[in-house]
């Protein structure tokens, strides 16, 4: 299972939270984006448990303001152009 972290941050803490969030077990990305959330946080092969333990770690980070979290129930991934797969 994958999750997707939206995440709200006090303005000018993005790059420390940024870097917290990345040390966190089972993060794979971090992308620093402009919108209505500061960073979108991906995890991939992870249970739901493991998920929340992720969520919990990251809400309990000085400077996050909110969170919300997408469980990913399906996906495909578009082949590279040359790729032999």
């Amino acid at each position: 299972m994958s999750g997707i972290i939206f995440v709200r941050i006090k303005p000018g803490y993005e790059k420390e939270v940024m870097d917290k969030i990345l040390g966190i077990e089972n993060v794979s990305r971090v992308y620093r984006v402009f919108g209505d959330y500061d960073l979108i946080v991906v995890t991939q092969d992870i249970s739901l448990e493991e998920l929340k333990k992720v969520m919990e770690k990251i809400r309990s980070i000085t400077y996050v303001l909110s969170t919300s979290t997408l469980v990913v129930v399906s996906k495909k991934i578009k082949k590279q152009v040359g790729s032999k797969n």
